[in-house]
């Protein structure tokens, strides 16, 4: 997994879809819940084998991988707060307000050009949304 804050993010999302508490997935991935939090926090990168046992047990593989879910296309939570908050910066930052439409297709282009990538948005949010705008 290549970065650690957004892998911390999606293993604590997991666990929380999943209804467990840290202790409880903490004794499936059979580490501490101290070792669990540090996961969560992002101050260590969970090993292959925490994965696979975290995986065993009902977490999505692709959303801890890639961020979106097999059934969403591609559409996260995640994705979806970064998109309307690279929107919302950009806004401010040029101190206007895109007209509805003209914002629902910089969204649509956005989400598009990412591939369901979160990290991608902000390399191309600044592109798209001068050339919507």
């Amino acid at each position: 997994m290549k970065n650690l804050s957004l892998v911390s993010a999606r293993i604590k999302t997991e666990r929380t879809r999943l209804g467990l508490s840290q202790q409880a997935v903490a004794d499936i991935c059979l580490v501490s819940r101290e070792v669990w939090g540090k996961y969560e926090l992002g101050k260590v990168e969970p090993g292959a084998f925490v994965i696979e046992r975290f995986i065993s047990h009902g977490a999505d593989p692709l959303y801890l991988y890639k961020g979106r879910r097999e059934d969403s296309g591609g559409l996260t939570p995640e994705l979806i707060s970064v998109v309307v908050a690279e929107l919302q910066r950009w806004q401010i930052a040029q101190k206007k307000t895109l007209p509805p439409e003209a914002a629902a297709k910089a969204v649509l282009a956005l989400l598009d050009l990412v591939e369901g990538d979160a990290e991608r948005v902000k390399i191309v949010a600044p592109t798209v949304l001068k050339l919507v705008a």
